[in-house]
Parts: structure tokens; sequence; C-alpha cells
């Protein structure tokens, strides 16, 4: 097993975000199965991106809307690209597979989109397998364990769905490969190896394009404690072009003028233009990895919210016009995270709720880190008075860091080390530093 490069895609602060991977493989939420794109030829060859050359690309090369294209077959191009956008009151991620024929004769084949069991990370990274055991395919929509996964916008021409059987007798990327899908519109699988496809049938004349367009329903709710998520609410599909292509379209340009209005407006000249995109993109992710007001570096493994890296996303925000969010930001962890003795938690869940993980009360760094975040809000956005509100927890929090060099200023202090004064008035040892199994003087502590 290999790991894959892989992006986020999704709205800002949603609960649920996509990770759409080099290949132009989807995976709609966290824990979901792998929604991959197939194509086989006239001549019954089958061809995946993992084996061919691919271009990547972010749409006007920054907004966090991405793009994968390669080759299956000479004289073809496919040019898979996501992004999500609100609608029905919950995210949706969109995706487009769109076959051009590049050359001077007919084209025919067909594209699958197969739903396979297995997350895009590997399991050393807290994925690997996505268990389904019950899939269904109702029309447009396929079902996983209950819940809604996908909507095809492009009308589908064949469907199936299989468990794996015995030492994978059954499982359905044969059928694929063979151009027959089975006939069962459901299956079931005791082991959580149940898998299904849907064919697109292609032809295309010399210059000619054809697209398949697919909708995730993202929702709003979390999930619950075993990882399920609940049923998203239902897309009314029915407001949108007939179109599948123009859908995508329109809905593409409205998700595009929205980040330009967000982002896009920042008046920054560098030699290089691709700094400037580097910039934005990232900020653009920064917003996409928040849950809520609770900024998160990651859309999988880091839900969770670090007052380090919160501190660090709002320096960046504040100074790309969105001082609301790190606003936001500062008025949440203050509220949860900042306690009456002046210790302020490393880290919040995104419901608040303080992460009492191991050191949780002996990671330093992150009172220095919260004066920071409450003095580059009022540096950058509406002045001292305009904070003045946390003056008393920024007191609390430095009174605490007093509290901590006052343990290193007693007599004696490491008086069995090499020049034990280099660490007078120093911090007292933590565990913020991390990768270290008992508290070491670290140096970020005493930065901040």
């Amino acid at each position: 097993m290999q790991q894959t490069y892989w992006t986020a895609v999704g709205i800002h602060a949603g609960r649920q975000k996509s990770i759409f991977d080099e290949y132009g493989n989807l995976e709609a939420f966290k824990g979901a199965p792998l929604v991959q794109p197939l194509w086989r030829d006239a001549d019954g060859r089958a061809a995946g991106a993992a084996d061919r050359q691919v271009k990547h690309a972010l749409r006007d090369g920054w907004k966090p809307m991405p793009s994968a294209t390669w080759s299956p077959q000479p004289w073809l191009e496919l040019r898979s690209e996501a992004f999500a956008i609100e609608r029905n009151g919950q995210p949706v991620t969109f995706v487009r597979h769109r076959l051009h024929n590049t050359g001077s004769t007919r084209v025919d084949g067909t594209l699958s989109l197969v739903v396979r069991p297995m997350q895009m990370n590997p399991p050393w990274q807290n994925g690997g397998l996505s268990p389904i055991r019950d899939v269904a395919i109702e029309g447009q929509a396929v079902r996983i364990n209950g819940r809604t996964l996908l909507h095809s916008l492009t009308p589908v021409a064949a469907s199936g769905a299989a468990p794996f059987g015995t030492d994978g007798a059954t499982e359905i990327t044969a059928s694929i490969a063979a151009g027959q899908l089975p006939a069962t519109q459901q299956a079931h699988d005791d082991r959580g190896l149940a898998a299904a496809a849907l064919n697109y049938r292609v032809s295309l004349a010399p210059g000619a394009s054809e697209a398949v367009v697919v909708a995730f329903p993202l929702g709003t709710a979390a999930a619950d404690a075993n990882g399920v998520l609940p049923e998203a609410p239902a897309l009314d599909l029915a407001v949108l072009p007939r179109d599948a292509n123009a859908a995508f379209d329109a809905l593409a340009g409205t998700a595009s003028a929205d980040w330009q209005a967000r982002l896009g407006q920042v008046g920054l000249r560098l030699p290089d233009p691709s700094l400037v995109d580097m910039l934005r993109a990232q900020a653009a992710y920064m917003l996409i990895n928040q849950t809520g007001p609770a900024m998160q570096p990651g859309p999988r493994n880091y839900n969770r919210s670090f007052i380090r890296d919160g501190m660090a996303t709002s320096a960046v925000l504040l100074r790309m016009g969105e001082a609301k969010v790190a606003r936001d930001y500062l008025a949440w962890y203050s509220e949860h995270g900042v306690h009456t003795n002046g210790l302020v938690s490393p880290i919040l869940n995104d419901d608040g709720s303080v992460n009492t993980g191991f050191g949780s009360d002996i990671e330093y760094d992150s009172q220095g880190q919260y004066v920071a975040l409450v003095a580059d809000v009022a540096r950058l956005d509406g002045g001292p008075e305009s904070v003045r509100a946390y003056l008393p927890k920024v007191k609390a929090a430095l009174r605490f860091l007093q509290e901590l060099r006052e343990r290193t200023l007693v007599p004696g202090y490491k008086a069995d080390q090499p020049a034990p004064e280099r660490f007078a008035g120093i911090l007292a040892p933590s565990i913020s530093h991390e990768g270290y199994p008992s508290p070491t003087h670290s140096y970020w502590d005493d930065y901040w």
C-alpha cells in the first residue's frame, strides 16, 4: 500500500470536508469510501490514473477547486475536478469527470465510477478500510450502510453492486474490466468489503467533450461515537440546469466568485506571482479546515484546535482581510480554554471541551500564544480598546507564566547540571515540544 497526495475540498468552517487525491479519486467525508474513475476503451482495455502522468492544478492558480488531468488512451483527456458549495443548508461536494477527444477519430468507451471500501489515507495514517456492509443503488443515487453517499446528475447507463466473495471471487473490479457489471443493485458483505459501480457510455467525435457530474451531500451533523454520519438533508436538484455539465459550470462559477471576493481582493505584488497564489491558497485551506469557530490544522486526523495553530492561522487571516474569523476564534478559545489560574489549555475539541489527553496541563507554550493572539487582533484590527474585554484573561495568563519562571529561580535549581545559571528565570519544564516522555525545558515556551 502506498500513500497518496491529496487536498481538502470544502466550504468555510463546514463540519465535514472532502479530500480529493492526485488521481482524481474522492473521499466525500471522514471515513467515507473511495470513489474512483476508471476508463474502459472500445477494445476492452481498462485504465486508471495511478500509472499515468497526471497534471494537477487549482482554479485560477489558487482557489481550493482542484483538478487532476491525465490521458486514459491516446488522444483522450480525462479531467477530474472538484469543489464544494453550500446547498440546501449544507456543504455539498461536486465532482466532474470531463472527457475530451483531442484526436481526429471517434473515441468510444465507458467511464466507471467505482465505490470501494477503503479510505484515502492508509492504516498508519488512521485510514485504511471504510467498511461497506450494505450498498444499494437507487436510480441515480448510491447509498452506503443506509446513508446516501452520492447523486449522479448525469444519467447512468448501467450499474451494479457486489460483495467481495470468497477470496475475492465476486469483487467488482473483474466485472468492470470485463465490461459487464453485476445485475444486482444491492449487496451485503459481513466483512465490510462490498463495492458498487456506475457506468457511463461515452462516444466522442473529434474535438468533442462529455462530462459525468456527481454530487456528494455532506450534511451538518457530527458523526456518532462509532464514526457513523447521519443521513444528510435531501438535495433539491430540480432547481439546477437540466444539463449536468451546465449545472456544474454554474455552481463552480458561484463558488469561484465567492473565493475571489473573499481572498482575491488582497493587494500584493511580488516578482513571482505564484507566491501570491500560494498565499491565497493557504488562506483558503485555513478557512476550509475550520469547524465552526474552531481553527484546525487539517481536515482528517487533526480534528482538534491547537492554540499554537490557531494563533498562527489567525496571524495570516488577519493580514488577508479575515479579521472576523480571527476574532471569532479568539472569543471561542477565551470562553473555553482559558482557566481561572491562567492556564491556557493547549488543545480544545471542536465542541469547545478541553482535550484532556496526556500533557494537557503541562504544555507551557499556550499561555504566550494566547497573549500573542490577543495582541495580533489588537494590532491588526481595531486597536487595544477592541480587545479590552480580554484583559483579565491576559493578565491571568501572564501571572501563570511568572509562576512558571519562579520555579526556576529558586536557589540551587539544576545545581547538579553544568552551568546551572543558564536555567535561571526560564519557564519550568513542559512537554509542549512533543516527542519526549517526560517534561523538558522547551525553547518555544520561552519564545512565546
